[in-house]
């Protein structure tokens, strides 16, 4: 419901959880980043926050394609159960409309800074003042005092 896309960190496939719920489901921990992503997705579409019926586990397992898929989530602490409902963890951090505008918005300021010289936002030098032009009477560049050159 927040957008066609999903936040994925680059370091999700190393997870500790993702090698658990490999040899829980006897799958390649690969294999599990997929279905992982298939299941976030899901939640993603069809749910504001993250919450969904209990009920959906068996859907959820249709839709990644492995039965108890949704059972080793919950061992490994990526879904909760509680009562008559199941939830993603941490699904505010890294789905939803907000969370999709705050990584958007880290990204379009990173582009900023680097646009600028460094990554941390500082201009080299001190300032942005592009690079110096010397310019000789012909309008070349005259190289610095300290190159010899050929």
């Amino acid at each position: 419901m927040a957008g066609d896309w999903i936040k994925f960190e680059t370091v999700t496939p190393d997870k500790p959880e993702v090698y658990e719920l490999a040899g829980l489901l006897n799958l390649d921990p690969d294999a599990v980043v997929g279905k992982l992503l298939r299941a976030w997705i899901w939640f993603d579409s069809h749910s504001k926050d993250g919450h969904a019926p209990v009920t959906v586990e068996t859907l959820i397992d249709r839709q990644v394609g492995i039965s108890g898929f949704v059972e080793g989530m919950v061992k490994v602490g990526w879904i909760l159960r509680s009562g008559k409902q199941i939830r993603i963890t941490n699904f505010d951090r890294h789905n939803g409309q907000s969370a999709k505008e705050r990584a958007l918005n880290q990204r379009r300021k990173a582009k900023s800074r680097s646009r600028f010289g460094h990554a941390d936002g500082h201009a080299l030098g001190g300032t942005n003042s592009g690079p110096e032009k010397r310019r000789d009477k012909g309008g070349f560049n005259k190289p610095p005092a300290n190159i010899d050159c050929l």
